[in-house]
């Protein structure tokens, strides 16, 4: 494969945080570049530039989820709740709770 080579400005602040991506995940600065390139060439239309919606579906599932799980809980320390107020007002007035 032959290659090519240019050159690009950056602010001082954006080359300090290639740098560090790139050494904290075994890379090169050219090969970030590189990578970055690739991702940006091989994308098929200028929408496929928004996040990846596929991911973003998988994360709104899981946390329904998880929001589905925590009204259950919810709903049933509720019941529980309403139960042992039931219960010490039976206490309270002294009725028999399996008369009830």
């Amino acid at each position: 494969m032959k290659t090519k080579t240019f050159t690009v400005r950056t602010s001082i602040e954006q080359y300090q945080q290639a740098v560090e991506y790139s050494e904290s995940n075994g890379l090169t600065l050219a090969e970030l570049i590189r990578q970055g390139l690739d991702h940006i060439c091989n994308q098929k239309s200028p929408e496929s530039n928004q996040p990846d919606t596929t991911w973003l579906q998988e994360q709104i599932e899981i946390k329904d989820g998880q929001i589905e799980e925590l009204l259950k809980q919810h709903n049933q320390n509720q019941k529980l709740l309403v139960e042992s107020k039931r219960t010490w007002i039976q206490r309270i007035f002294g009725l028999n709770v399996e008369s009830a």
